[in-house]
């Protein structure tokens, strides 16, 4: 591969790493139970309007990529909905804590593994001597939890960089994190990738800061392409990442 590739950046969920089935709705069980154990006079229909309240204002925050969410805020924000803790900053912030333990021990119970490809592609990088950072919104597990899952995966090894919004970046399509990684690695845009399921997030924030990007999406059956290309930078949608290894290598001939 030639050296125009510089950089590659990967999403972790549906990306890199299989999302657990069913991990969604324990967490929303968790939470309702939370809710339910801090506010009993609550009754359970209105706690489901509760976390879907907040799920829209998350939605809606992402979308307009305007203010930092980490898993805390989150928890602090659905516990605020509910009435929790109106009083006590101090007790609410304890809870939110408390709920936010719950829901990474969630992970634990539906065991991830990495997607077809997903090492070969890291290991077609590292022979490439191409970095490879990943860079994910983590919603509403915390950025411990998803470093812990990549550790025990024993995939840690491959990444010079884990970035989430989590920890306190403005989430993707934001471009806070892909300038940061590149400015870290002296990264011209035009040198580095983004590989991504999610085109509102993953392409867009990829787009915004003027990077290659490559959209992951396994219901693609045809042969890799490019999709368009906005000011010389290229925008594809595959169908696997071994079919991203190729438009990778395409980027790095300069073809």
């Amino acid at each position: 591969m030639a050296s125009r590739v510089k950089l590659i950046s990967v999403d972790c969920w549906d990306t890199i790493l299989a999302n657990p089935r069913h991990l969604d709705e324990r967490i929303d069980q968790l939470i309702a139970e939370f809710i339910h154990d801090n506010h009993r006079s609550l009754p359970w229909r209105e706690i489901e309007s509760v976390i879907a309240a907040e799920a829209r204002e998350f939605l809606y925050h992402l979308k307009q990529a305007d203010s930092k969410m980490t898993s805390t805020d989150r928890a602090m924000r659905v516990l605020a909905i509910a009435g929790i803790g109106k009083t006590d900053p101090c007790t609410r912030r304890g809870l939110a804590d408390s709920l936010n333990d719950m829901i990474d021990g969630a992970l634990l119970e539906f065991p991830t593994e990495p997607l077809p490809g997903a090492i070969e592609f890291l290991q077609h990088a590292a022979a490439c001597a191409i970095p490879v950072a990943m860079v994910s919104n983590t919603g509403w597990l915390s950025p411990r939890a998803v470093t812990s899952t990549v550790g025990n995966l024993a995939l840690d090894t491959y990444f010079s960089d884990l970035l989430f919004s989590g920890d306190g970046y403005l989430p993707k399509p934001d471009a806070q994190m892909f300038k940061l990684l590149l400015d870290q690695h002296r990264c011209h845009p035009a040198q580095a990738v983004h590989v991504g399921d999610n085109p509102d997030t993953d392409q867009a924030g990829a787009r915004r800061i003027g990077m290659h990007s490559i959209t992951l999406s396994r219901e693609v059956d045809s042969n890799p392409g490019v999709v368009g290309e906005l000011e010389g930078r290229v925008r594809c949608r595959v169908g696997s990442l071994q079919e991203a290894i190729s438009i990778v290598n395409t980027l790095g001939s300069g073809s």
